[in-house]
C-alpha cells in the first residue's frame, strides 16, 4: 500500500474525507425524509381507497383517470364522466412544492386518482357531478401514486443537518486517528514494526487535534532509529 501521498498531502485528504462524508450523510438524510413523506402520502391514499364504489347518488369515493381542460375538471370512471362541482382539494398529487410553508400538490392529465365527495346526477347526457363533502373545503382528490414532497431543507434545516453530519464525520475521523496512534509498546515489542509504521502513515491523514503531527513525529523517530548504526558487538 502506497501511503506516501498521505504523508505529503494528509491534511488536505483528511478534510476532503470529512467533506465527502458530510455530503453523503446529508444525502442519506434527505433520502430518508423523502421516503418518510412518501410513506405518509401512500398511507393516506390507501385509506382513501378503502371505500371505492361505482358512481352513485350521495356520499361516495370513486376512482378513475383525472382530466383537465380549459373549462372544467373531471374524472373518467370506466367510461362514466364525473365532473367536479365546486372546489377541488388535491390531498396527494403527482407533483408538489411548498408555498408559504404549506405543501401544495398538483395533478397532470391522465393521472389515476381517487375522489371523495357527494355525488349527484347532472343534466341528461352530462354524466355525474361530485361536490365537496359537508365540512370540507373541496372535493378530496388523491393521486394513486403520490409524489414525495418533504419540507424544504433550505435554509435552516440544511445547516442543521450539515452540522450534524459534519460533526459525525469530523469526530469520527478523529476517533479513527487516535485508534491508529494507539500502538502497543513495551520493552519486548518493536514500536517501529511494519504494522505500526502503516498505522502511523494512515494517521497522517487525520489532521484533527494534532493527530497528524503526532503520526509524523512517530514516523520521524522510527526513521531515525532505523538509520542509526547498530551498536551490537561483533
Amino acid at each position: 500500500m502506497d501511503t506516501q501521498i498521505l504523508i505529503e498531502q494528509g491534511e488536505v485528504i483528511g478534510y476532503a474525507v470529512v467533506g465527502a462524508i458530510t455530503l453523503i450523510g446529508f444525502a442519506i438524510i434527505h433520502l430518508f425524509r423523502r421516503r418518510g413523506d412518501r410513506k405518509a402520502a401512500m398511507t393516506a391514499v390507501r385509506l382513501a381507497g378503502l371505500s371505492i364504489n361505482e358512481p352513485r347518488q350521495g356520499p361516495v369515493a370513486v376512482s378513475g383517470i383525472y382530466r383537465e381542460s380549459a373549462t372544467d375538471r373531471s374524472i373518467d370512471c370506466n367510461g362514466q364522466r364525473v365532473t367536479f362541482n365546486g372546489n377541488v382539494e388535491i390531498a396527494a398529487g403527482t407533483k408538489g412544492k411548498w408555498r408559504g410553508g404549506v405543501r401544495t400538490y398538483s395533478l397532470k392529465n391522465s393521472d389515476p386518482v381517487y375522489a371523495i365527495g357527494v355525488m349527484s346526477q347532472g343534466k341528461p347526457g352530462a354524466g355525474w357531478l361530485i361536490a365537496p363533502s359537508p365540512m370540507e373545503s373541496g372535493v378530496l382528490v388523491y393521486a394513486t401514486k403520490p409524489a414525495a414532497v418533504p419540507k424544504p431543507l433550505f435554509p435552516f434545516r440544511a445547516f442543521l443537518f450539515l452540522g450534524i453530519t459534519g460533526s459525525i464525520a469530523f469526530f469520527g475521523l478523529y476517533g479513527i486517528g487516535t485508534f491508529l496512534l494507539d500502538v502497543q509498546r513495551g520493552s519486548d515489542i518493536d514500536s517501529c514494526r511494519e504494522s505500526a509504521i502503516t498505522r502511523f502513515e494512515l494517521a497522517t491523514a487525520v489532521p484533527q487535534f494534532g493527530v497528524r503531527d503526532q503520526a509524523l513525529e512517530q514516523l520521524a523517530k522510527c526513521a531515525t532509529a532505523k538509520s542509526a548504526p547498530s551498536s551490537a558487538p561483533r
